[in-house]
This record gives structure tokens, C-alpha cells and sequence, in this order.
């Protein structure tokens, strides 16, 4: 018989990430070395319509989940994330596009955060991101040299979601 698989206790599901009380501080909810979850509420006010100089705001909101899971198969760290809970207060917002973009920063080593080109940031309308309401990118950390202060060759890395709204205004010419 083999070796029994690892059990890395990942965080499964948006649910059980949004129990912790941790999960919508600064840091998240950090449950192991292998996994780590953050949710946020996020809200933006966009004008979708202005009449010299004059904005009328209307607004989307949604709650972000991002779900990363490491191993010890592999140099990867899968960043998984949802919108939960999408609300506009205008219908002309389904069509404002919303790009996410998680940005990897390494703490530690400078090999600790590549991008995989085949998972690249994700942007979508929101009536898109209603439909399909989850996506997932890559990193990918070298394995820096082992070293007494660091046997298991652990690279270190601080994940963040970059979102960006864009909506055009409607123009509006007098007949």
C-alpha cells in the first residue's frame, strides 16, 4: 500500500469561508499554510447619466469570495473567487464591465509569485459575471534554495483582488 493522501483541510465552499469571523478582516481567515479565504462586501457608485456637469449616480453591489488553495504536489497557488449577491440599482449597469485581477506580491522570495499566463485576469459585463458568477487564476512560486531557516524551500506571498467598473454614460443631445 502507498503513502495516505495528505489531508490538507481546504477551505470547501463561499459558505463555510463567510462563517469565519476572519474572513472579512484585513487578512482573511487563514485556516492552514494551504489555504486562506477573504470576503468583502463591495459597493461603487457610477454616473450613468449627466446633464451639464450634473451626475445621476446609480450604484452595484456584490459580495467577493476568494478562495486560494496551495499543495505539496506542486509549486501552485490556485485563487479561486465568486460574486455572490450582485444588486444594481439601475439596469443600465448590467452592461458596465467589471475586470478582476488578483495581484500577487511575494514576501519572501522573489520567484514566489508568477503569473500563468493561461488563467489572466477575468472581465466581464455584470449581466455576464450574474450568469457566470466565478472565475480562478494561477500563480506560481519557484522553489527558492533550501536553507536551515527555510528546509521546506515554503515561498511566502500576499494575494489582493484589483476590480475595476467601467461604465460608459449614456450621451444625451437635446432633439
Amino acid at each position: 500500500m502507498g503513502t495516505p493522501e495528505f489531508d490538507y483541510d481546504h477551505i470547501q465552499t463561499v459558505d463555510e469561508c463567510r462563517r469565519s469571523p476572519d474572513s472579512s478582516s484585513e487578512t482573511g481567515y487563514i485556516k492552514n499554510r494551504y489555504s486562506f479565504c477573504w470576503s468583502h462586501v463591495a459597493t461603487y457608485q457610477v454616473p450613468i447619466k449627466c446633464i451639464g456637469g450634473i451626475c445621476i449616480n446609480a450604484g452595484v453591489q456584490f459580495q467577493f469570495t476568494e478562495i486560494g488553495y496551495g499543495s505539496n504536489q506542486s509549486r501552485n497557488m490556485r485563487i479561486y473567487y465568486t460574486l455572490d449577491d450582485i444588486i444594481v440599482t439601475d439596469p443600465a449597469l448590467n452592461g458596465a464591465k467589471l475586470k478582476i485581477d488578483m495581484v500577487c506580491e511575494s514576501k519572501l522570495n522573489a520567484g514566489d509569485c508568477k503569473e500563468d499566463p493561461d488563467y489572466p485576469p477575468t472581465e466581464r459585463t455584470i449581466a455576464h459575471w450574474k450568469n457566470t458568477n466565478f472565475s480562478t487564476e494561477i500563480f506560481t512560486s519557484e522553489a527558492p534554495p533550501a536553507t536551515d531557516s527555510n528546509p521546506d524551500q515554503l515561498g511566502y506571498m500576499e494575494f489582493w483582488p484589483k476590480l475595476t467598473l467601467t461604465h460608459s454614460a449614456r450621451k444625451y443631445k437635446k432633439a
